[in-house]
């Protein structure tokens, strides 16, 4: 693999970039509408391995206002973004980002949880007249540390004790 880049290149690199810090601020300032500049509007999900869904851009920004209205505080951290193109022309990529969420969330006891989400996402980039943007995306969970009051979700610390306790019991 090479790591001699042409301005081009750099230029759709850093783009991809900035449509990945464009979605962290927005979604944690929940500036939602702002999201429709990073994904196409076909866009399709894929957010089961969180116990969420699988469906399309406008279904998903549904629940992204509603999701809202639990979260308290969000902090998504990416990192370690791997760009790769699919063909010489870099109309498509692929993208492999690890996300740490530090978040916040009002639960059914009415305080608030603090608590971190681990995994990442798979994202396929087109590149579009508007700019990069966001075509397929897919969450691959990890495990969530911390105070999460929503313990039925799959990683979750709580629902994982109580499967070991079950299982040890």
């Amino acid at each position: 693999m090479t790591t001699d880049y042409d301005l081009a290149e750099v230029a759709d690199r850093m783009a991809i970039n900035d449509t990945i810090i464009r979605y962290t601020h927005a979604l944690d300032d929940h500036e939602i509408d702002v999201l429709d500049t990073v994904f196409t509007p076909d866009c399709q999900f894929d957010l089961t391995s969180a116990g969420a869904m699988r469906a399309p851009w406008p279904e998903v920004k549904a629940f992204f206002r509603k999701l809202g209205e639990t979260v308290s505080r969000d902090m998504h951290m990416f990192g370690m973004s791997r760009i790769t193109f699919t063909d010489a022309s870099r109309q498509m990529a692929h993208v492999k980002s690890k996300v740490i969420n530090p978040g916040g969330s009002i639960g059914e006891d009415g305080r608030e949880h603090f608590y971190q989400i681990h995994g990442h996402y798979e994202d396929v980039f087109v590149k579009t007249a508007e700019g990069w943007r966001i075509r397929e995306r897919t969450w691959r969970h990890g495990w969530i540390s911390g105070d999460y009051p929503h313990a039925e979700m799959p990683g979750s610390v709580r629902a994982d004790i109580a499967r070991r306790l079950g299982e040890i019991a």
